[in-house]
């Protein structure tokens, strides 16, 4: 799958998922949230599905899975979160949280593993609780092997609603 058909299908599920009615404050407890999320570089793509439920104001409790297709490897990583919004009010809202994974290997030589990790960044709420996100991840493998680079940060990308 090319990166041109990924970025459509995000967008399309980003449509698809989108309520029509607007929420007055997208974070308050009892909201849900759905996302999709992917992207693509030289040798691979990805495409990952999402959801939350806000325990409280501001604090969600999520769970994800994200295919990772490159060259040498298919990947099917299982993710859970927790995400606290900051200034939920606002139209642009900080966010931090921590994050459990672990990766099973479809197809490649490679070993399942488990990390854990933090993530900060920024939703930006347009109309219908439909919402962007931009933002960094610092990831730790645990068990790591000495040979291997044990951790790596990187940027994130999502398109979620919430209702």
């Amino acid at each position: 799958m090319t990166r041109t058909k990924v970025s459509l299908l995000i967008l399309w599920m980003a449509l698809l998922i989108c309520p029509l009615v607007a929420n007055a404050h997208p974070y308050e407890q009892g909201q849900v949230r759905l996302g999709a999320s992917g992207g693509g570089g030289f040798g691979g793509w990805s495409a990952g599905i999402s959801a939350g439920y806000f325990i409280s104001d501001g604090l969600e409790l999520g769970a994800g899975s994200t295919y990772i297709k490159s060259d040498d490897i298919t990947l099917l990583q299982l993710t859970g979160t927790t995400t606290y919004v900051l200034l939920p009010e606002a139209q642009f809202n900080p966010y931090i949280g921590a994050l459990l994974r672990h990766w099973m290997v479809l197809d490649g030589d490679a070993e399942s593993q488990s990390s854990v990790g933090v993530r900060a960044g920024l939703y930006h709420l347009s109309g219908g609780g439909f919402m962007l996100g931009f933002g960094a991840v610092h990831e730790y493998i645990i068990d790591c092997d000495s040979d291997d680079s044990c951790s790596s940060t990187y940027p994130e990308f999502s398109v979620a609603v919430a209702f």
